[in-house]
């Protein structure tokens, strides 16, 4: 009987349990993962991706898509594990002892069967390098002005590797420039992972609306310590409020960026923190420091509540006048977020204490960087006005330049499915002919039926702007009053708000400071502010449409019908979006195959000389109650032929005992 049993219940857990492949070396993650091409210390890192322990003995690195050619190659003679999660940086030169080797676990030739050969060498300017697995490619790096061996391989502009530093992989992905990036040491190289969310309760405010009382008010409010990371602090009251905090206890740090003239200040405030026993410390201004400028706006309280905005905290942003008409305030157009969230303050904490870290030549004490400055006379005056704050639940993921910015914004824009709005400053012309940016993404989103919208400052290039709205199809105007310096970004429920700006030296050489909100409610707290900027500003002809054929819920899966209805009279070209999946019609009626659960519908109806007008709405659909049926047929006859030998087995037993 034991026997029969043991027999069945195999039958039933293959009827239920699909088996495991097998593992396949060439299509694991090992991959290239940091290939430093300048200087002695010239070498490549291996990473390993996947969840198994790989010998490397039958991989190669080469410089050539041909593994048999003259080019030099690193190889392994004997069997060389690579764990799971690990790195290993592999280097000819057995004197260089640069911070590249310093990392991870270095080989140079001749350890533990390392083979690389003297000819091995990276050209400074252009080269590729591959991964061989045996006798086939499995990965490849491309940089400087070096011709694409095969686009299944690469895809988009090659890297463009920065003198004195290395390139890093920021995704296991691969395949294209947007996958890596230039790394100095000292610097964080924190990768983006969507799914690193933090629980949080976020604030959302706007500049000039707000006034800046919310900052204000969460200083106020601090306990035991504030830590400023300010590209431009020129706000007396915030530097008063600041040294009162000081002489009531609280640890006070501000690191502030240098160039910002600081240091020229005569009487100086920044003097004033530090004679009330506050840190102040300037970065930047020295040759090789790690980044460009330090642009980042965000600050730190208690170690629990993080405010990350767009706009430098000026006496224009954080004048304490609160205004409900935008065109009415004194400073600029900019978002903000107070969050709370001591998991998200803890990761900000240990990106702000890497930034302040002196040990590596770009950070100064304000009182070493100008010795004979004197202190302003401060006198805080607290906001009379108060700012009611929405407040809402959701998750916040991290965002850094330059760890890893340009590769979130282009995840965050390629995933929406209804609507990408985009308020900036700043508009690289680089960009519109490059592929490897969030606004090619946003490009491409627009192609694809999702409602896209830019709004620029009148700063950007009038040719650039003008390229973008006769080339582009994407909604873009102009906005004058007030001055953009935005830089957010609202993704279907996702909004980016933060510093970082649209241009290649914000993405890639500064540190900046940006949040992805996951709500639906933040995000159309900044698209119904966005959307008004729009509209106030927009001098073309838009259109009104409207749904009059609808459900917001269906009872069952199967054929709907929409229909819409356009407000101006004329004929129009429509393109419907459901859940990403794009249609084209000539009439404003559309039959739709739709599932159970949540869905998006998006429509943009078009008229001949490019004047569009875009609808969107969420329903439901409830599940079919044949599913439940149709969902366990499959497994209907195994587990039938499970009982019956159960049943059989039972019976021969129950005779023999009886017989």
């Amino acid at each position: 009987m034991r026997s029969v049993l043991a027999v069945s219940l195999l039958f039933l857990v293959c009827a239920f349990v699909p088996l495991a492949s097998e593992y396949d070396a060439a299509n694991t993650g090992i991959v290239l993962y940091e290939v430093n091409i300048f200087n002695e210390d010239e070498g490549v890192s291996l990473h390993n991706y996947s969840s198994y322990d790989i010998d490397l003995k039958d991989f190669c690195i080469t410089d050539n898509p041909q593994k048999s050619s003259s080019e030099g190659s690193i190889g392994f003679s004997q069997s060389l594990i690579i764990h799971s999660g690990e790195t290993l940086t592999f280097m000819k030169d057995k004197s260089a002892d640069s911070g590249f080797p310093g990392r991870h676990t270095t080989y140079r030739n001749g350890e533990s069967g390392v083979t690389i050969s003297n000819n091995f060498a990276l050209n400074n300017s252009k080269d590729d390098v591959y991964l061989f697995y045996g006798n086939n490619i499995i990965d490849a790096f491309f940089y400087g002005d070096v011709e694409i061996s095969d686009k299944n391989l690469w895809s988009g502009d090659t890297f463009t590797p920065k003198k004195n530093s290395f390139a890093v992989r920021i995704s296991a992905e691969g395949g294209s420039a947007s996958c890596w990036t230039n790394y100095r040491i000292g610097q964080t190289n924190l990768q983006f992972d969507p799914e690193l969310q933090f629980d949080a309760t976020v604030h959302p405010f706007l500049f000039p609306e707000s006034g800046g009382i919310p900052i204000y008010n969460a200083l106020e409010d601090a306990k035991k310590s504030v830590c400023l990371t300010m590209y431009q602090l020129s706000c007396d009251n915030v530097f008063a409020l600041l040294q009162k905090l000081s002489l009531k206890g609280v640890d006070v740090t501000v690191l502030l960026e240098e160039s910002q003239g600081y240091t020229t200040q005569s009487p100086s405030p920044a003097k004033a923190l530090v004679d009330a026993g506050c840190t102040v410390k300037l970065i930047g201004g020295v040759s090789g420091d790690r980044f460009n400028l330090v642009h980042a706006k965000y600050c730190i309280i208690d170690g629990t509540r993080v405010i990350v905005t767009s706009e430098n905290w000026t006496w224009g942003n954080l004048n304490m006048e609160v205004v409900t008409d935008p065109m009415e305030g004194q400073g600029n157009r900019g978002w903000g977020v107070l969050i709370d969230s001591p998991s998200y303050a803890s990761y900000m904490m240990d990106v702000f204490e890497n930034d302040i870290n002196g040990e590596y030549g770009d950070v100064i004490d304000f009182s070493d960087a100008a010795p004979y400055a004197k202190a302003k006379t401060l006198t805080y005056t607290a906001p009379t006005k108060k700012v009611q704050l929405p407040s809402y639940r959701c998750k916040v993921t991290p965002m850094l330049s330059p760890d890893n910015a340009q590769q979130a914004q282009i995840y965050y824009i390629s995933n929406s499915t209804y609507r990408v709005y985009s308020q900036q400053q700043s508009l690289d012309n680089d960009f519109l002919s490059r592929t490897d940016n969030p606004y090619s993404a946003m490009v491409s989103k627009d192609s694809g039926g999702v409602d896209c919208k830019l709004i620029l400052s009148n700063n950007v290039d009038s040719r650039t702007v003008t390229s973008v709205q006769v080339s582009s199809g994407i909604g873009c105007i102009v906005m004058d009053t007030p001055y953009v310096h935005n830089k957010g970004i609202v993704c279907d429920d996702t909004v980016l708000v933060g510093s970082i700006n649209w241009t290649y030296n914000s993405l890639e050489n500064n540190r900046e400071v940006m949040v992805a909100i996951d709500s639906k409610e933040v995000s159309g707290f900044f698209a119904g502010a966005f959307v008004d900027d729009f509209e106030r500003n927009d001098r073309s002809s838009g259109l009104t449409l409207s749904f009059t054929e609808f459900s917001s819920h269906y009872s069952s899966p199967g054929k709907i019908t929409i229909t819409v209805a356009v407000k101006q009279p004329g004929n129009y070209a429509y393109r419907w979006n459901l859940d990403g999946a794009v249609s084209d019609s000539s009439i404003p009626r559309k039959v739709l195959e739709v599932s159970s659960g949540r869905h998006v519908l998006s429509v943009i109806a078009t008229d001949s000389i490019g004047n569009r007008g875009f609808i969107y709405t969420e329903f439901t659909v409830d599940e079919d109650s044949s599913d439940s049926v149709e969902s366990i047929l499959p497994y209907a006859a195994p587990v039938a032929f499970v009982l019956l030998a159960i049943m059989i087995a039972a019976i021969r037993i129950f005779r023999g005992r009886s017989a």
